[in-house]
């Protein structure tokens, strides 16, 4: 993964009211393939019925993975012992939304804290 600097970093730490930073990852092309996969190139192609020749690293199937904080409590409630949202590994949570509404989303809409923007469906 490639850090997209400090300026980026800091933007996104603003805009999203928590230190973070933006990583990109480069394609399997770019980079050597870790000793950890035995030297072997491990490709994660994109569902092509959504992005053809494309492969993501960071994600199981899809470059991005929203989920909901309802969504996670509605679950929650139903199961013996409670998980934490880093079980499901999604690189966006959502609050303020219901249950299972993200499984609907075809557009999210990201703004300042309290700015009004939301989900878009």
């Amino acid at each position: 993964a490639a850090d997209e600097g400090d300026d980026a970093a800091a933007w996104f730490s603003q805009a999203l009211g928590t230190p973070c930073r933006l990583v990109r990852y480069l394609g399997t092309a770019s980079q050597p393939p870790p000793a950890s996969e035995g030297g072997e190139r491990v490709v994660r192609p994109v569902d092509p019925a959504f992005a053809a020749g494309y492969e993501t690293r960071f994600a199981d199937a899809y470059p991005v993975l929203a989920a909901s904080q309802s969504s996670l409590a509605d679950l929650n409630s139903r199961l013996a012992a409670p998980l934490t949202m880093d079980r499901f590994r999604p690189n966006v949570v959502v609050a303020g939304s219901g249950p299972w509404e993200e499984d609907s989303w075809t557009e999210v809409v990201v703004s300042r804290r309290g700015a009004g923007a939301g989900a878009a469906g």
